[in-house]
């Protein structure tokens, strides 16, 4: 094996790991608050009100097993399928975002608005996700190697995404 493939199976293998445990986390975030992640998507007036209960309904099981099959190497729908919904979620984002309603939130368990970094950002991972279906699975060492840096990244963004959804501080007048 080249150097080049076994650079590019561990950097495939890096990609999926972090997808799983966003999909992952999201998904666990979405069952915690069912009621809270169904007027969520209710908020984004894109499906009509008995559909927005429905797919609130089953989002969070559908990312869990996405996230789930994402590390395990022979599931190649996996890839394919985290692809899309990042796809249709950059979607729904920047359908709301060119109406002008940029007070969303955008869904994914963080708090965070939607903006087009969201858009970006998602349509990035897709993309990403899209070119790891070439890959092999790389030797035991690198796989453990590309999951502490996946695992890594993975929660600087959610700390950074944590952080972003607090409300400002405000200094206190004396």
């Amino acid at each position: 094996m080249s150097v080049v493939m076994l650079l590019f199976d561990t950097g495939a293998a890096a990609v999926r790991v972090y997808a799983a445990l966003m999909f992952v986390a999201a998904g666990l975030t979405k069952f915690h608050d069912r009621d809270g992640f169904a007027a969520t998507v209710a908020a984004y007036r894109l499906l009509p009100a008995g559909a927005a209960a429905v797919i609130a309904a089953m989002l969070p099981p559908i990312e869990l097993a996405i996230g789930a099959a994402l590390v395990v190497p022979d599931l190649r729908i996996a890839a394919p399928a985290a692809a899309m919904l990042l796809a249709l979620f950059a979607l729904a984002a920047a359908i709301n975002l060119m109406r002008g309603r940029r007070d969303l939130d955008c869904g994914c368990g963080t708090g965070a608005r939607i903006g087009w970094g969201l858009v970006a950002g998602n349509l990035a991972l897709s993309i990403l996700l899209v070119a790891t279906l070439g890959a092999g699975q790389p030797p035991l060492g690198l796989m453990a190697a590309a999951a502490a840096l996946s695992f890594g990244l993975w929660l600087c963004a959610r700390v950074r995404a944590t952080l972003a959804a607090l409300p400002p501080l405000r200094r206190q007048m004396a």
